[in-house]
């Protein structure tokens, strides 16, 4: 095994010391910024959802308000036709 001296060692433990410090830190920076993407995506699946129920009510309303027009339309036809 190599002999290493004691300031090379002193050198390459203070710059390992210097690297877990960084990649601690971006780790926890990483972490921070995924969590808060998650939360964004789940308030955008949330709105998503919100918008759907919306649209569908919306959908379903408007769906009567055909089926009357086209009924009362018919009906008032009905109506005409027994008059002449």
């Amino acid at each position: 095994m190599a002999n290493i001296d004691t300031s090379t060692k002193a050198i390459r433990d203070q710059k390992l010391d210097e690297l877990d410090k960084e990649v601690r830190y971006w780790a926890q920076e990483e972490r921070k910024r995924i969590e808060n993407e998650a939360a964004f995506l789940k308030r955008v699946l949330r709105s998503r959802a919100g918008s759907a129920r919306v649209m569908a009510d919306t959908f379903e309303t408007a769906s009567k308000l055909t089926a009357q027009n086209i009924n009362q339309l018919l009906g008032a036809q009905a109506a005409e036709e027994k008059k002449a």
